[in-house]
């Protein structure tokens, strides 16, 4: 006899199987709200700090590969770190080679410079001495009146007689004994090219100073310049003009 299930049993399931579905189906629309609900604020949290970490790591990459390193990573020509070290380590090693070399070249002209120096220092001293020694002229006097006893005239056709200015100091020696001297100073200038041979002329006045009379008309006298007729500078000063100029320039260009 086969064994069958009342009506009222079989009615009974299928409400339990619609409640249960329906119970199912209520939980699995609860997960889903939930996880949805959860992948927003993931998206809320995480992206931005995705976003920051990408962002870091973009920096990173630049500092080592450079801001186009996403293109030369499509056209497959990024180095790798290791590689990039290699090739600065070759660049350094390069470059110390250079700086040996032309360090070589620095030294020579340096040592250039200062024979140049030296020569220019021993130049300087030579024409100092020439221009201080004494030195025979010849001097005329004139007999034109001045109340200026101390005055002489420099005749520029002379070839000292661009060596002085207005104002500047020169003694003046008789040769003979005693050796009678007077300082004197350059009043102005006389433009005598027939008279080249004559360097100086001065008053009477003068001439009895130094011991001698109007008679000769023309006299051979020892010159003796002061320093303050050496307008040129020293190679030391120039020097440190130079330097204190580009001390000044390099100074300025800081601020």
């Amino acid at each position: 006899m086969a064994v069958s299930i009342p009506k009222w049993a079989a009615d009974a399931a299928i409400v339990v199987l619609i409640f249960s579905v329906g119970a199912y189906s209520a939980r699995v629309e609860f997960t889903i709200k939930e996880l949805n609900k959860q992948i927003e604020e993931l998206k809320t949290k995480s992206i931005p700090e995705l976003d920051k970490k990408l962002a870091v790591q973009e920096g990173a990459i630049s500092i080592h590969h450079g801001s186009d390193w996403s293109k030369r990573v499509e056209d497959n020509s990024l180095l790798k770190v290791v590689d990039l070290e290699n090739k600065f380590n070759k660049s350094v090693s390069e470059l110390g080679n250079d700086f040996n070399t032309n360090s070589k070249s620095i030294i020579n002209v340096q040592i250039a410079i200062e024979a140049a120096h030296l020569w220019a220092k021993q130049q300087d001293k030579r024409i100092r001495d020439k221009r201080l020694e004494q030195f025979r002229a010849l001097a005329v006097y004139s007999t034109a009146k001045s109340n200026d006893t101390i005055g002489v005239y420099i005749n520029k056709q002379h070839t000292r007689g661009g060596d002085y200015k207005k104002g500047d100091h020169i003694v003046l020696i008789n040769p003979l004994p005693p050796g009678l001297q007077v300082e004197v100073i350059v009043k102005g200038f006389l433009d005598d090219p027939a008279s080249s041979n004559i360097l100086v002329q001065l008053n009477e006045k003068l001439l009895v100073d130094i011991g001698l009379t109007t008679r000769d008309g023309q006299y051979e006298l020892f010159i003796q310049n002061d320093s303050d007729i050496l307008r040129w500078k020293k190679i030391e000063d120039v020097y440190k003009e130079l330097i204190d100029k580009e001390s000044t320039r390099i100074t300025r260009q800081s601020r």
